[in-house]
């Protein structure tokens, strides 16, 4: 995965980065139960969500972009799992799972809302309430504050997996703007 100059990847069964216009040796952002796979960057590059094989099933974990403490999003005991993508405003993540399927080629899409706890200050010093429409990222305040403010928060667990609901599909994205979305079925 690539977000700006910061390169993710899997090696070793862990998650490593790298800047890719400096170089030099990669570090270790993740140190998990099981086998990572398939991270994925949040809108904003803070945070990389990916799949840990655990025994006989798959989860999804997130971690912050520099590296930290995996938090588990999921405890659905899926066959298979893996992060399709983030809501634009990054307060949500959308998976492929074999939840609550017969059979494990039977994949749907689900989500999971993110709760965030606010590390510090938000850089913003004057005490109006416009942060929270900022935070909501419902386009009206300032991309500047909302990137600062979504990069101090940590992320401290999710909502019960909900199922969408649109079918089989084993990807998803939304368009650029957040707008409509796109889904990935086999043919």
């Amino acid at each position: 995965a690539l977000h700006g100059n910061l390169l993710v990847f899997v090696c070793e069964d862990d998650l490593h980065s790298a800047d890719v216009t400096l170089g030099g040796v990669p570090r270790r952002l993740t140190d998990t139960p099981g086998p990572a796979r398939a991270p994925v960057f949040s809108p904003d590059g803070a945070h990389i969500a990916f799949t840990v094989a655990e025994d006989e099933c798959e989860e999804v974990y997130v971690v912050h972009s520099k590296g930290g403490a995996a938090v588990k999003v999921t405890s659905a005991g899926a066959e298979y799992a893996r992060v399709a993508c983030w809501s634009p405003d990054g307060d949500s993540i959308v998976f492929v799972s074999s939840a609550s399927a017969q059979f494990v080629d039977a994949q749907e899409l689900w989500a999971v809302q993110i709760v965030y706890c606010d590390d510090g200050d938000d850089g913003d010093d004057d005490d109006d309430d416009d942060d929270d429409a900022t935070a909501s990222g419902d386009g009206r305040g300032d991309d500047k504050r909302q990137t600062k403010r979504s990069r101090s928060r940590s992320i401290v667990g999710a909502s019960e997996p909900s199922r969408l609901r649109l079918g089989p599909a084993n990807a998803a994205s939304f368009r650029p703007g957040g707008t409509g979305r796109m889904l990935g079925r086999d043919a």
